[in-house]
């Protein structure tokens, strides 16, 4: 959406902004940054404009969006909300008489919901992990549940087996004997690189991107992957690893703050997994 007077309203309440002159370019920087609101401008009589929300709701479902339209028609109005719009707003309302732009509160709240939303998820995520009842159980939960918060189509689990070398402790695709021939030395490939360092790594196809990985060739199978180290103080706890296959959106940095509350939920509860087996053995040596 271009529209100079907008743009410096809401950059003077505080608001970063990123403006695109068209679907394409807009589409682009959806593939590198992550943002809170999309504001745009559509003919929602025009079929392509709900076709362009479609799609919105594809490459940026967790974003909200607010629609200004030159015609507002109740019918077109629930459909577009039907899609996830959180506002529609004809044009011709939105700087008001005395010269004050009607969009500021609607910003904030469509900002905050999202923000909610995310906290909500978060927080309904690091109940599941704790919560889990049985230790054998928990690799697996992670993986779901850091696929579900994530929007990622596939997930594995690593933890530290015999030499220190890490094992597949739960995978959402890799069937149990696959998962029992991977063993992965710390150093060796893109997890026990991770692993090594203890930084998190996020990339695409081309894992040049990171200089620690320049020599290794990318999935062409997997669109992004975020590989997430687990550490409790100096020890290594596993690796997380989150793919995305079908879904075009990449992760990027910003998601890396989503993983670490993951990740830190992980630790904890597989510290306190652990903590039982132990306690558990002593008992049975007694």
């Amino acid at each position: 959406m271009r529209s100079p007077l907008i743009a410096a309203v809401l950059r003077a309440q505080g608001h970063t902004m990123e403006i695109a002159s068209t679907i394409q370019e807009g589409f682009q920087q959806l593939t590198r940054d992550d943002f809170d609101l999309i504001l745009t401008a559509l003919n929602l009589q025009d079929a392509g404009g709900l076709e362009f929300l479609n799609q919105l709701r594809v490459r940026a479902h967790t974003t909200e969006v607010i629609v200004l339209t030159r015609h507002w028609e109740p019918d077109l109005a629930v459909r577009a909300f039907r899609l996830g719009v959180f506002d529609v707003v004809k044009k011709g309302d939105v700087i008001q008489e005395d010269g004050e732009c009607a969009l500021t509160l609607l910003v904030d709240e469509a900002i905050q919901r999202r923000q909610v939303r995310r906290s909500r998820a978060l927080y309904e995520a690091s109940q599941l992990i704790l919560e889990t009842a049985t230790p054998e159980m928990l690799p697996q939960v992670v993986v779901e549940v850091g696929m579900r918060v994530m929007q990622a189509d596939d997930a594995s689990l690593m933890l530290p087996g015999p030499e220190g070398k890490l094992v597949v402790a739960y995978s959402h695709t890799l069937s149990p004997e696959v998962r029992s021939k991977v063993v992965i030395g710390l150093g060796e490939s893109v997890a026990g690189r991770v692993a090594l360092d203890g930084r998190p790594a996020v990339f695409s196809e081309d894992l040049s991107q990171d200089p620690r990985f320049q020599d290794k060739v990318g999935s062409h199978r997997v669109r992004s992957s975020i590989v997430y180290p687990l550490f409790s103080g100096d020890r290594l706890v596993g690796v997380l690893n989150l793919n995305r296959i079908a879904t075009e959106t990449p992760f990027r940095r910003s998601d890396t703050e989503v993983a670490a509350v993951l990740a830190s939920q992980a630790v904890l509860a597989l510290e306190n997994a652990r903590l039982v087996r132990e306690l558990r053995g002593r008992i049975d040596d007694l």
